[in-house]
């Protein structure tokens, strides 16, 4: 903490990213810090190098990114990103920076930094840049909370799972306090679906495929379904949430077209180690949430899970 806390105060100019495929997580604990360079008299940059989005558009400061910098950086953060190729077109400015601070907490974390402050057991990278400014009794503002706050809330389904304890609770009670916009947030999030997304998403469920007596649900999107109804992936990207949630599936695993035979897949379980078959595939992320990219065609890339599944007696 007390190199975190140097590396801060000392940098004057201050560069901020975070993974592509951009989540609420990454966004808000991305967003947050900048907004703390910014309070602390620092010129900053919030790195983009993905679309955001359009149901994350109400979050504040989200219309601040850049995609450049001017000269070199004294400390590039990035928070919530495990692997350095998950950063975007990074490598020039990180070989530049003076410092490269990593703040994450999945336990895939590559630890690429010069300073590496991941904490796996932490329920998101909002509580842990919670806990950053609250340790170091840096200034933190409404704003900020809704940030921290929309991560915290995402990224542990509501506090659902096992790795939002009293900490994470107390964060969440604490930043509402500090000026969280929690109703806002909570229908934003969950409360705003379009119609056309809820259609579709029952549509994708009515065709999840099960195996080995239900344990197994995949299901599957692909580009066509999205785009005929003038959507995007992150409309309906929940989807993998909806089998795991009953009882009988041990694994759902939800395959999504990201290109002509390439598929993005998230894994979600309430048991089963499913951080290991996404690492099996290049992957990595969470014990009981993880993902990975698989080339090839849908029916081949569900026989490899099912293969790899096997493999790990599932």
């Amino acid at each position: 903490m007390n190199k975190i806390k140097e590396a801060i105060l000392n940098a004057q100019k201050v560069g901020i990213c975070s993974h592509l495929n951009p989540d609420c997580d990454n966004l808000g604990s991305l967003l947050a810090m900048a907004r703390l360079m910014e309070k602390l008299g620092k010129k900053v940059y919030p790195l983009q190098f993905d679309k955001i989005p359009e149901k994350y558009q109400f979050l504040p400061f989200i219309d601040s990114f850049v995609n450049e910098i001017n000269g070199t950086l004294d400390l590039l953060i990035t928070v919530d990103c495990a692997d350095v190729k998950r950063l975007g077109p990074i490598d020039e400015i990180m070989d530049q920076a003076t410092t490269v601070l990593n703040i994450d907490h999945h336990r895939s974390n590559e630890y690429y930094g010069d300073i590496n402050y991941v904490l796996p057991d932490k329920s998101s990278t909002c509580e842990i840049v919670y806990e950053i400014i609250r340790d170091l009794q840096f200034p933190m503002d409404g704003e900020m909370a809704t940030l921290l706050f929309t991560g915290l809330i995402t990224d542990t389904n509501r506090f659902l799972y096992e790795s939002a304890d009293e900490n994470t609770l107390n964060c969440g009670a604490v930043l509402i306090k500090n000026g969280a916009n929690k109703q806002m947030v909570m229908e934003k999030i969950y409360q705003s679906n379009s119609l056309a997304g809820r259609k579709l998403a029952f549509k994708i469920l009515s065709q999840t495929r099960f195996y080995e007596n239900n344990k197994i649900a995949i299901s599957h999107i692909m580009n066509k379904d999205v785009e005929d109804k003038n959507l995007e992936m992150a409309d309906i990207d929940d989807l993998v949430n909806e089998y795991r949630d009953t009882k009988e599936v041990e694994v759902s695993v939800l395959l999504k077209e990201k290109e002509d035979n390439l598929f993005k897949i998230s894994f979600r379980s309430k048991k089963v180690d499913v951080g290991k078959i996404a690492k099996a595939f290049g992957g990595g992320g969470h014990k009981f949430a993880s993902g990975c990219e698989i080339p090839g065609d849908r029916k081949s890339v569900e026989e490899k899970i099912l293969m790899e599944m096997k493999c790990h007696e599932i």
